[in-house]
């Protein structure tokens, strides 16, 4: 348990480091974009008076939300300050600089007056208004060059949820108070009382579930400011008692276990075959070989032992050899079946078709999956589809064959007849819908052909009839015609 606790506290301490390290890094940060904006022309040559569209142009609200800024100070080589902007970035609006800056920006501050080129100040600073992560760099050239001609300061709030986001870290209670706050919280005393010169770090376990970490924080002055809590969950400790009362429980079983098989047994070549046996099948278990079998080394209970297990393997790869065997016959049948076969979500998503529905609908079968089902019915046919699914739904029983038309990629109509199932999980609720379709498209043409066909026929015939009756009369008098002409006492005139 000592060493559980020394886990813990190791922890705590590994996670508070890695909250300073975050913090440090986002004043890193802050202060290459300092250096960046400080190290240009025309920077420059603002802070001298000149460029009068510079704030127009670059201090803009963007800007800020950009940086993830707060405020920024130009102050000339005299330290008095050119301009000086704040923004409230979950507001997103305009709001001056923290009145408790002021003092902090005296001529004299080390934040608006640097001698030297590289000189850089970054860190921590607490004013009426909260905590805040500041950085200063000197107004150079972009080629960083002098001579120094003001100074550029950034900074952002340092909040709670600043933290908070550097952590990373869930689960876990953070809390950041000011050493001059009157409302320090217990533990943070001792904190300022410890010699924290080599470690800004202390622990302490609050209970059998929590242990606090504490971290003091500097300002850019070198003095203490700010103390850090975070309450950590003891997830190490808790699972070191729970391992030591498993760890105890199984002692005692295996004392038992042991003491039973030493009084039936008497032979430590039992427990040496038991032990080749239970290797061998944990090495089946992890490797999945279920065609490797147990070593059988008697014919007593543990050779018995060995035949079952050996059997039980056998019927069990028997069993995933038919469920492959299965699964590959029914995914070859859905595959060469001619019908086309879909699933559906509730919404009418499509999560699964075979390759004879892609052709029926002429899409690929990655461009169909997560579409909806009516986007590619004819629109004269979704209300009735929706009517079949509807009563499905209610009913749970599969529908009854009907017809509709779907609309393909090249906005060809096929007409298909269709079967709507229901599909269901392992407690039998419904969860979507299996579709089985047939495309009649050729049917329902030679269809229209015959019926257009049996149109014709029964024109013809009509005319024909009409031909017949008209031409029976004409015979009889084509015939007495005939007749007349062929006598030899009728004059010429009659006959012409």
């Amino acid at each position: 348990m000592r060493q559980s606790v020394q886990l813990d506290r190791q922890y705590a301490i590994s996670y508070m480091h890695r909250v300073l390290l975050a913090l440090e890094d986002r004043l890193r940060a802050l202060d290459v974009t300092v250096s960046d904006w400080a190290s240009w022309d025309d920077t420059y040559t603002f802070v001298q008076g000149g460029n009068a569209n510079y704030v127009k142009t670059n201090l803009t609200d963007s800007t800020f939300t950009t940086l993830g800024i707060n405020f920024l100070v130009f102050a000339d080589r005299s330290g008095e300050i050119v301009f000086a902007k704040g923004f409230d970035l979950e507001r997103r609006v305009e709001t001056s600089i923290p009145d408790g800056l002021a003092k902090h920006l005296l001529p004299s501050s080390s934040l608006v007056h640097h001698t030297a080129l590289e000189s850089s100040v970054k860190g921590v600073l607490v004013v009426p208004e909260g905590a805040v992560l500041v950085a200063s760099r000197p107004v150079l050239t972009s080629e960083r060059e002098g001579p120094i001609q003001g100074a550029l300061v950034m900074g952002m709030l340092l909040n709670l949820q600043t933290l908070e986001s550097l952590s990373q870290q869930g689960g876990t209670s953070l809390s950041i108070v000011s050493v001059d706050s009157s409302d320090t919280l217990e533990g943070f005393k001792e904190v300022l009382s410890r010699d924290v010169e080599g470690s800004p770090i202390f622990v302490k376990e609050r209970d059998s579930q929590t242990i606090s970490a504490y971290a003091l924080i500097k300002d850019i002055y070198n003095r203490p400011a700010l103390v850090v809590k975070a309450d950590i969950p003891r997830e190490i400790y808790t699972y070191a008692r729970m391992a030591r009362g498993l760890f105890l429980l199984y002692i005692l079983a295996g004392g038992f276990v042991c003491a039973a098989i030493a009084l039936v047994f008497l032979d430590r070549m039992v427990l040496a075959r038991l032990a080749k046996l239970s290797y061998a099948a944990v090495r089946i278990g992890k490797e999945m070989n279920l065609s490797e079998r147990l070593p059988v080394t008697g014919d007593d209970e543990i050779g018995e032992l060995a035949n079952t297990i050996n059997s039980m393997l056998a019927r069990i790869e028997e069993g995933q050899m038919a469920l492959a065997e299965s699964e590959a016959k029914y995914r070859t049948i859905l595959e060469e079946m001619h019908e086309g076969y879909v699933e559906l979500d509730l919404s009418g998503n499509i999560v699964f078709c075979n390759e004879t529905t892609c052709l029926i609908l002429g899409y690929p079968w990655e461009k169909l999956l997560g579409t909806h089902w009516q986007s590619y019915r004819h629109s004269d046919d979704v209300g009735s589809v929706y009517q079949w699914a509807r009563q499905l739904y209610k009913s749970g029983k599969p529908s009854a064959l009907f017809q509709c038309r779907l609309v393909r990629e090249d906005k060809t109509l096929r007409y298909i007849e269709t079967y709507l199932f229901p599909k269901r999980n392992e407690n039998g609720d419904m969860v979507g819908f299996r579709v089985l379709m047939r495309d009649v498209t050729d049917r329902k043409l030679l269809e229209q052909q015959v019926i257009a066909t049996s149109r014709l026929v029964s024109v013809g015939q009509l005319a024909a009839g009409i031909a017949h009756e008209v031409n029976n009369p004409l015979t009889g008098v084509i015939g007495y015609a005939q007749l007349l002409m062929a006598r030899t006492d009728l004059p010429p005139e009659v006959k012409k």
